[in-house]
């Protein structure tokens, strides 16, 4: 049990440490609103943080990190993504994480459980006890796995509602 207690204290301490690192950088820059949304996504693939930063990064384009809560959003997003990347695509964050309970994943802006999923086999498998954010993994044809939240990869904004 305080193994999770200390888990939970580190990763809202290190979101909020990210969150801080990524105000003043925003500050120095301006924020601004993202240029190049197609369909309410916005897909940064040049630009790669870990989940933290994509996460922040989101919102200082007044954005969240993409929430996949339905199949019918999934298979939209996977249109966009497609005429990105084709099928041959790299990890990309999305905006769940377990960070509340370990295994119990929620998506982070909307503060809601996972109702909808799409894990790859075998997934989540919190791999080396360190994968706690959600993402699109890697040429395994836009299913979810469980990453390091640390990673550093692209990742997917969408309009606030």
């Amino acid at each position: 049990m305080f193994h999770l207690k200390y888990l939970q204290k580190f990763l809202f301490l290190a979101i909020f440490i990210a969150l801080i690192l990524e105000k003043s950088f925003a500050t120095e820059a301006g924020t601004t609103a993202a240029t190049n949304v197609t369909n309410g996504y916005y897909i940064e693939r040049s630009d790669k943080g870990n989940w933290f930063q994509a996460f922040n990064r989101c919102s200082t384009k007044h954005m969240n990190l993409v929430v996949l809560d339905s199949k019918a959003k999934m298979d939209a997003l996977i249109r966009e993504l497609k005429k990105v990347f084709g099928s041959d695509h790299p990890n990309i964050w999305i905006g769940g994480n377990d960070n509340k309970k370990i295994r119990q994943f929620m998506w982070i802006s909307a503060n809601k459980p996972f109702t909808y999923t799409n894990w790859a086999p075998g997934q989540p498998d919190n791999k080396n006890s360190v994968e706690h954010c959600v993402m699109l993994w890697e040429n395994h044809n836009y299913h979810w796995n469980d990453g390091n939240c640390l990673s550093k990869m692209a990742y997917v904004c969408e309009e606030r509602k």
